[in-house]
């Protein structure tokens, strides 16, 4: 999905903010965390299907840990 420099803005505060990492675990003992970089972070963002804006601008989604954020085209991050 292409964003806007405001979305891209949230994204990345969203980001600094969350941390995000993946757990390995082998045996049930959580063994080793990656770090997600910020590019595989955004590549996880996709357009929310029903709402369009007057200029044809979408609403950014994106889950993490069972919470879905939303990123408007002006940048205002709600959940």
């Amino acid at each position: 999905m292409k964003l806007n420099k405001y979305q891209i803005r949230s994204l990345k505060r969203l980001y600094n903010r969350l941390k995000p990492s993946y757990n390995i675990y082998i045996a049930g003992i959580k063994k080793d965390e990656v770090k997600i970089s910020f590019l595989n972070f955004r590549r996880e963002v996709y357009p929310e299907i029903t709402y369009f804006d007057k200029d044809q601008t979408r609403t950014a989604l994106i889950e993490y840990n069972g919470i879905t954020y939303g990123i408007s085209s002006d940048g205002y991050c709600n959940t």
